[in-house]
């Protein structure tokens, strides 16, 4: 009887976690899509891809910035909740750890615009970039998604995204006015972020406190094979648009992003359901066997709904190029049930189960062989070429963590 309790209780916990992260997620996705159109009918196909390479280069920073913490101090939170001194500990020292990677991400950023004149022209945006990846980076999701109590965030998150909405009809009517886009959502960032620190502290009674460089130190040792996992992709996936952007111009950047902006909202179904049962699967990995069949299921409905309705979508986000644009979701949509694939055994399982470091290894490995293989095949084929890469990648990805996963810890890689 108790245990059929837990159950229940485990399954309510679960949902609310889902309807809540959906709502914080979703907001983050569905917002662009719906400003998509606008922004490419005021700003242009030109500007919107200078907008989308400047937020590829930043996005580099960012997965330093969370070196990910996303997981592991989620992981830890959900694992010491019970325990108010261990939580208030462990989110001192991720978020110091955090704001001082943010500090040296500024000043590397800084000087790299500086000293690059294809940055140093566009310096207005490719800062307000930075200010917006910053802010969405330090916001301390992991607390609340530790703590089963994402209903704060995403309140304040809904609030600042209709802020942010808002403004950008007000302030974005030329297409000069492209230097406000990022501003903007970062300033919407930022709210939400002094928010989440203020409920952290005043609600939940967390004490932040400097705790220590030694303590910081082991927070980097502790995440350093998650954030290698995380970080790697990045070279694939924000390599597309940055090697796109330096040799094919903004445009070929704008079609891509206008078309990766859906699949990327497909994937984010994934992230949703994946942090979401993060939680659950740190206390009990035997719950794994139902959250796989859960997110193979979604894999594969949301890639064959965007193959099929690829037409329709690009027809409503981007009505000029959407013959261009629905061939290229198209070829996308495959990538989704890989993405899903690579979330559920490398995400929510390798780093869960004591082999983070396999994770971080295949992560590696196959984005550094796809990153070099995008040096000598976007310059040539543009677009197409940036597809093939991200095809090519995330199928690698999948099929290598499914593969090491059944290994166990006798995997050695």
């Amino acid at each position: 009887m108790l245990k059929k309790f837990r159950a229940n209780k485990d399954f309510g916990q679960l949902l609310k976690n889902i309807v809540a992260l959906g709502i914080l997620r979703g907001l983050d996705l569905v917002i662009p899509l719906l400003v998509l159109p606008y922004l490419i009918r005021v700003v242009g196909i030109d500007n919107f891809g200078l907008l989308a390479f400047s937020l590829s280069t930043s996005a580099y920073f960012g997965a330093v910035m969370q070196f990910g913490f996303s997981i592991t101090a989620a992981r830890d939170v959900a694992r010491a909740k019970a325990n108010q001194a261990e939580v208030e500990k462990i989110f001192s020292v991720t978020l110091f750890a955090s704001l001082i990677l943010a500090l040296a991400c500024v000043i590397a950023f800084s000087i790299l615009v500086a000293f690059v004149p294809a940055f140093g022209e566009n310096r207005g945006v490719f800062f307000s970039s930075m200010f917006l990846i910053t802010m969405q980076s330090l916001l301390p999701v992991w607390l609340f998604q530790g703590l089963e109590k994402m209903q704060f965030i995403t309140a304040l998150a809904f609030t600042s995204k209709l802020i942010y909405v808002g403004a950008l009809f007000l302030m974005v009517k030329q297409p000069h006015d492209y230097i406000f886009v990022h501003l903007l959502n970062g300033a919407a960032a930022a709210i939400v972020f002094f928010a989440a620190i203020s409920i952290a502290r005043w609600r939940f009674s967390l004490r932040i406190f400097f705790p220590g460089w030694r303590e910081i130190l082991t927070a980097y040792k502790h995440g350093y094979d998650v954030f290698i996992g995380q970080l790697a992709p990045n070279l694939y996936n924000n390599s597309a648009n940055f090697l796109l952007g330096v040799y094919w111009g903004k445009s070929a950047v704008g079609v891509f992003s206008a078309a990766a902006a859906l699949v990327d909202a497909a994937n984010s179904v994934g992230r949703i359901v994946c942090t979401a049962y993060l939680p659950l699967l740190s206390r009990d990995i035997r719950k794994f066997k139902a959250f796989k069949w859960v997110m193979l299921g979604l894999g594969a409905l949301l890639s064959i709904a965007l193959f099929i309705l690829s037409p329709v979508a690009s027809s409503f986000l981007v009505p000029k190029d959407s013959d261009l644009i629905s061939k290229e979701i198209r070829w996308l949509a495959p990538s989704i049930i890989f993405a899903f694939l690579y979330l559920t055994y490398g995400t929510n399982y390798l780093n869960l189960v004591g082999l983070a470091k396999v994770g971080a290894k295949i992560s590696v490995r196959v984005s550094l062989v796809c990153f070099f293989i995008g040096i000598f095949v976007i310059p040539k084929f543009g677009v197409m070429g940036a597809i093939a890469l991200i095809l090519v990648a995330r199928f690698l990805m999948a099929m290598s963590v499914i593969l090491f996963s059944g290994a166990g810890s006798k995997t050695n890689i």
